[in-house]
Formats: structure tokens, sequence, C-alpha cells
């Protein structure tokens, strides 16, 4: 069959909401209950922004412990990362550290629709592999795909179909409220803070 037929889709679709149900059913209450609390958690934590954003991310990193062996995504796999990656001001403050360079001042948020940057790669995609892999952003973090193969996270299908996903209230409210607190939460595509890098 070819990528084009109709039914091919559908059969991936189902294959990979089977394995998201499996990945949902692998995970300890604990661990959803402490998703759920975040925000309030993090609300009341004597710590600075930077540490709470730390928290954020050890957090999500333990629902990648239960993903395991369910998802496409691996070492070399890059097709997320030429896809919108909305990050915070507070998350490209991180990322500045790491690299050295302040990202660009932005004051107002945006958000764009799904192919306003489709195809177009990270700035810190180098050689298909993230070279900021330990401070990447919740958005990357997050993201994955419940398929076999990384086809539908291909520009050239990402657009034209529908794939399950998990959603992290919990984490996404904790995000913004920690980036809130920590001067005017400010939410933008990667590239629009790092536009020009080498």
């Amino acid at each position: 069959m070819s990528s084009e037929d109709p039914f091919v889709p559908l059969l991936g679709f189902e294959e990979a909401s089977a394995r998201r149900a499996q990945f949902l059913a692998s995970i300890p209450a604990s661990l959803l209950e402490q998703e759920d609390q975040l925000p309030k958690t993090l609300a009341h934590a004597n710590a600075s922004a930077q540490a709470k954003l730390r928290r954020i991310y050890s957090l999500v990193d333990e629902f990648d412990e239960h993903r395991r062996g369910l998802v496409a995504c691996g070492e070399g796999c890059s097709a997320c990362c030429r896809m919108n990656v909305q990050i915070s001001n507070l998350e490209a403050n991180r990322i500045s550290q790491t690299i050295g360079r302040q990202p660009v001042a932005l004051h107002v948020s945006t958000f764009h629709s799904p192919s306003k940057f489709m195809g177009q790669p990270c700035p810190f995609l180098v050689d298909d592999s993230c070279s900021i892999y330990a401070t990447r952003p919740l958005a990357c973090r997050k993201h994955v795909s419940f398929h076999s193969t990384s086809e539908w996270c291909e520009p050239e299908h990402a657009l034209k179909s529908t794939v399950p996903g998990v959603g992290f209230s919990g984490l996404d409210q904790a995000l913004f409220e920690t980036s809130n607190r920590a001067g005017k939460a400010v939410f933008a595509d990667i590239r629009e803070f790092f536009p020009h890098l080498p």
C-alpha cells in the first residue's frame, strides 16, 4: 500500500492508540497525583524559579520511564525538531545559561498555527541531535509519537494526520505559573527567542 492509501492512517492510529493506552495504564497513581498537584506544590515551595523549572522537568522525565518501548522516539530521530516548539521566557533564560548567549527579549506572547515552522529545524538541532538535550524545554520533553515509526512526525505528513496524544495539564499550568511569578510570562517559538545562532 502507498502512504496515500486512506486506510493506512486509520490502521496506524489504532496501533498508536493501543500503545497510548498501554502507557496510560502503566503510570502509577502516585505519579498522576504529583502531576495534578504540581502547580499547587510549586506555588507553596520556597525555591527559585529555576529550581521550580528543574522540578517540572524532573517530573515529566518520570513519565518518560513508562513510555519506553511504546514510542517511535529515540536517538537520531529528529522529526519533531522541525515543528513548532513553544517555550516560555523562563525556559529561554535557562537555555541561555547553557549556551552562554542571551535570548531575544520578547514582551508579548506569540502563538502560531502548526504549519508556521513546520520543516524548519530548531536552532539547537545539530547533526540530527539536540545540542541542549539536558536543558530541552517542556514542549520537547512532553512530545512523543505512539506510532511505531516516525513517519507521521515527518513534516510532509505531520499536518495531514491526527495522532493520539497525552495531555499534561498540571505540568503546563505549573510552567505558566512559575514563569509568571518570575516576571511576566511570555511564550513564543524557540526560534523567536534564538533566531540568529551560528
